[in-house]
């Protein structure tokens, strides 16, 4: 019996979703972020309950990606390439298989979701929390920052009194607080540091 041939018998017998448990503890050791982790995860268990051939099979695996990813809106397509792309590195770089079935497929372009509120919507919303107290006096002060400058909600969370710098009106948004891990300088009107 040839050395290969062993080899291809061992490796046509593993289970994609061991391996793709393996995946998600590598990445967490990475210190990715537990809702990419959670995002990975959502992805490989509904592709690999799609897909029920040999992971080894290039040709196969590559015509389930594509299924895969067919007639998703281009935030959800992004998403679910990005984990499907890293997942196959991560088993090229275990010598489970060869090529990355996601080799050649580009990310689509983000739609712009522009959501608007009437001003009467939006005064009305700003004229809920209770001024007087201190809960709703922060919370009136975090919709005037998410309105002025689009903070997300979790960075804005984690924004500490450092992070703002009163004296140029700008919060700095930290790697570590960012969701997309680059640091980011938003600006702060003369309204709301007031």
């Amino acid at each position: 019996m040839k050395k290969g041939t062993v080899v291809k018998n061992i490796q046509s017998d593993i289970n994609p979703f061991s391996l793709a448990l393996e995946f998600t503890y590598y990445k967490e050791a990475q210190q990715v972020t537990s809702m990419t982790i959670t995002s990975f995860k959502h992805t490989l268990n509904h592709f690999f309950a799609e897909y029920k051939g040999n992971i080894q099979d290039a040709k196969k695996l590559q015509r389930a990606v594509l299924m895969f990813l067919g007639g998703k809106s281009n935030e959800y397509y992004n998403k679910q390439l990005q984990a499907l792309r890293q997942f196959f590195e991560y088993c090229i770089g275990e010598g489970v298989i060869q090529e990355n079935p996601c080799n050649g497929l580009k990310y689509k372009r983000h739609s712009v979701r522009m959501v608007e509120h009437s001003q009467e919507t939006i005064e009305d919303l700003l004229s809920i929390p209770d001024k007087s107290l201190f809960v709703g006096l922060r919370d009136y002060t975090a919709m005037l920052v998410m309105l002025d400058n689009g903070i997300r909600p979790n960075e804005l969370l984690q924004i500490t009194i450092d992070d703002i710098d009163f004296s140029n009106s700008q919060i700095i948004v930290r790697e570590a607080v960012s969701k997309t891990n680059t640091l980011r300088i938003l600006p702060l009107s003369p309204n709301v540091i007031a």
